[in-house]
């Protein structure tokens, strides 16, 4: 025991103890309460000499703990001067000891908290058992620091000392810094509630304890002083037939049967306006899969679902529009079709009517005409031959005039023949084209041919008379427009349709720029959709125009075997 004692007492441990010791302990107990000064570490008191190196072994091993605890600890009085601290405390400030010790602990504080310095100094005067403030200390660089102070008085004195202040300086930096972020996401997720329309709830499973944010008692249309956030007040706000549907369903996300809760339902507010609301939560479990609670928003859907009824009316009204302005049309359309079906029914007519009477005229000339010409040919004959017999000079007059009579006779047999071009008889096309093709080429001194490779016989007469009077059409417009030396008229049957061509060897069409509808084309075109054909005309290849109709044989058409 005496070596021990002896090892302990060296002058160059007790100079490094002396070097070390503290003015006033500053290691807080278990409870946060900063730790009464010890007696040995008083200066108006001393170990005893039995026991002054187990003392000073103590107080070293004190003073370790207390210079590099992690945390800032620094004694003040009355006056908020500084008398110690640590070397925590001192890099928490970024100053030295030296610097700080002896001075108020005010000069190192950002001007923004020095109240909040002063208010801490007024409580620990009181002798508050724990005294928490937040404020700020100000760097030599100028950057501001949050810290948290965190003390008490030190009840224990000699008579006739001031009063001493105890303090734990922790830096709440990244508390503030994260408490911040927190405030500005809580303000971004209300902000967005707010413009959605929605509030937050929950429910806890445990104490069934429900929560309403402050949007959520917006949305559900009730002042938090007059309804207070449960289930059953929920339940109450909802009308009387969508309220056992909501119950159901909330029910069995209490019970665990289903960890969603989904639902649009109607309520009424407190001043009787009906809202939509839709509810959707979803359960938080435990690691283990308990669960905790349920937590959802509600937002509300009246805006979307008047829209939604207002764009429902606006379809319905629109589609009865549409169904009347569809009928109007249709009736406008059975009449516009009716008008058009008489027009060209009248159209038809017309054009029978004029080749009906075409004919008329062509058979009374035949027949009427042809007859009494031929009757004063007979006649002037007999009186040529008579006078002749005779010897008279008016012999000759009458020879002349049998010649005038004989010609008249032709030219009233062409004219019949130009009013009747086509025969009746179903072969009635072919021989009028091709008797048409020997007379153009005899009056206009060109080559003008009919070409039929087989039979065509159409038994419908006014199909023919069209059909012919396109042709001619055809031809005339080659010959005077086209300057055509060669003309060909084709005729043949191609399936269930019959088509006929004319190609001629002149000039052609002008170019699209110049082109222009004659009326002999607009006529052709005409007569084809009379018949219910159609009518092409265009350039050939080769040189020349082709004029090309196309139409469905008649009932009764058929080829010669």
């Amino acid at each position: 025991m005496a070596s021990r004692k002896s090892s302990h007492s060296t002058p160059a441990r007790r100079k490094k103890a002396a070097a070390r010791k503290p003015s006033v302990a500053k290691k807080s107990d278990a409870s946060g309460h900063p730790p009464r000064e010890p007696r040995a570490v008083r200066k108006n008191s001393a170990p005893p000499a039995t026991s002054r190196t187990e003392a000073e072994v103590q107080w070293e091993h004190f003073a370790d703990l207390y210079n590099f605890a992690p945390v800032g600890f620094l004694t003040l009085n009355h006056h908020g001067q500084v008398l110690d601290l640590n070397l925590a405390a001192s890099g928490l400030l970024r100053r030295s000891r030296q610097s700080i010790i002896g001075a108020p602990f005010a000069l190192f504080l950002d001007r923004g908290h020095l109240d909040a310095f002063l208010e801490y100094l007024r409580r620990c005067d009181r002798g508050e058992s724990q005294v928490v403030t937040d404020t700020a200390v100000r760097h030599p660089d100028g950057r501001v620091v949050p810290i948290r102070l965190v003390g008490a008085q030190i009840p224990f004195r000699t008579s006739g000392e001031h009063k001493l202040y105890q303090a734990a300086l922790i830096d709440i930096s990244e508390q503030v810094k994260l408490g911040r972020t927190l405030r500005d996401s809580e303000e971004h997720f209300r902000m967005a509630l707010r413009c959605a329309h929605a509030g937050y709830w929950s429910i806890d499973f445990a104490t069934r304890r429900t929560v309403w944010s402050p949007e959520f008692y917006t949305v559900l249309g009730v002042e938090p002083e007059r309804v207070s956030p449960s289930e059953t007040a929920f339940l109450d706000l909802l009308i009387v037939e969508d309220r056992l549907e909501a119950e159901c369903a909330l029910e069995s996300v209490l019970s665990g049967e289903t960890d969603h809760f989904e639902g649009e339902y109607r309520l009424r507010t407190s001043s009787r306006e009906v809202r939509w609301l839709g509810i959707f939560g979803r359960i938080t479990r435990s690691s283990g899969g308990t669960p905790l609670r349920i937590v959802g928003i509600g937002i509300d859907l009246t805006r979307q679902k008047q829209t939604a009824e207002d764009l429902r009316k606006s379809r319905k009204t629109l589609e009865q529009r549409v169904k009347q302005r569809t009928a109007d049309l249709l009736a406008a359309k059975a009449v516009l079709e009716r008008e058009v079906a008489d027009r060209k029914q009248l159209e038809r007519q017309i054009l029978e009517i004029s080749e009906r009477e075409r004919r008329r005229m062509g058979q009374d000339l035949h027949d009427g005409l042809g007859q009494q010409i031929t009757g004063i040919i007979f006649h002037a004959h007999l009186l040529h031959k008579h006078l002749t017999t005779q010897g008279l000079p008016q012999a000759e007059m009458a020879g002349q005039i049998v010649e005038l009579l004989n010609e008249a006779k032709i030219q009233a047999r062409h004219i019949a023949r130009g009013l009747q071009p086509v025969d009746p008889a179903p072969n009635g096309l072919m021989a009028g084209l091709d008797h048409f093709a020997c007379t153009t080429s005899e009056l206009y001194h060109i080559d003008c041919c009919f070409l039929c490779p087989e039979p065509v016989l159409i038994a419908e007469h006014t199909t023919s008379i069209h059909l012919f009077r396109i042709a001619q059409e055809a031809v005339a417009n080659a010959f005077r427009h086209g300057g055509a030396q060669k003309i060909e008229i084709h005729l043949r049957e191609t399936g269930d349709q019959l088509v006929l061509e004319i190609h001629d060897h002149g000039c052609g069409l002008p170019k699209l720029g110049r082109r222009r509808e004659g009326l002999g084309m607009r006529f052709m075109k005409y007569r084809a959709e009379t018949i219910g054909g159609a009518v092409d005309i265009r350039r050939r290849p080769g040189g020349g125009t082709m004029v090309r109709c196309r139409v469905r044989k008649p009932d009764g058409t058929s080829e010669a075997e």
